[in-house]
């Protein structure tokens, strides 16, 4: 659940690195082209997770005449800015929505909707064992970098 159109915001803001206004412009299309895909019950189901405002702009939706990066890109944002800022929209969501309204989503929304918001399904796990990388010294190293000896080399 996502408490306050504030709090959203500045979640979007955070994650973007963008202006409040681009966020919440962002926000706005995303949540618009998501609402015009979804039927009554998913529509329900998502506005329930979402303040006042937000469901708002959902339940506004009439559907994905252009990408929402298009939408943005119409509002003066540039193609690379826009597609950050969408991203950051879907991730804040993927945070602050339950499995069951994600699910919802996901089964609707666009393909660049869904890729960002499967996106952060998948944790990286650290790598294991001996460094052997070349933050550790050299790659297939055993030595670091600072263990090294410096070698003068004659001049002329």
């Amino acid at each position: 659940m996502i408490a306050t159109t504030e709090s959203f915001i500045a979640h979007v803001v955070a994650h973007a690195g963008s202006s409040t206004d681009q966020a919440d412009l962002a926000i706005r299309a995303v949540l618009a082209a998501i609402g015009g895909e979804l039927d009554r019950a998913q529509l329900d189901l998502v506005a329930d997770e979402l303040p006042p405002a937000l469901a708002a702009a959902l339940c506004e939706g009439g559907g994905a005449a252009r990408p929402v990066e298009d939408e943005l890109c119409a509002w003066g944002v540039r193609l690379g800015a826009a597609r950050e800022l969408v991203a950051s929209v879907c991730h804040a969501l993927a945070e602050g929505l339950s499995n069951e309204a994600l699910a919802a989503i996901r089964a609707v929304a666009s393909p660049t909707i869904v890729s960002f918001l499967a996106a952060d399904e998948v944790e990286l796990a650290p790598p294991v064992g001996r460094g052997s990388t070349l933050a550790t010294g050299r790659h297939g190293s055993h030595h670091p970098l600072s263990e090294g000896t410096s070698v003068r080399l004659p001049r002329g």
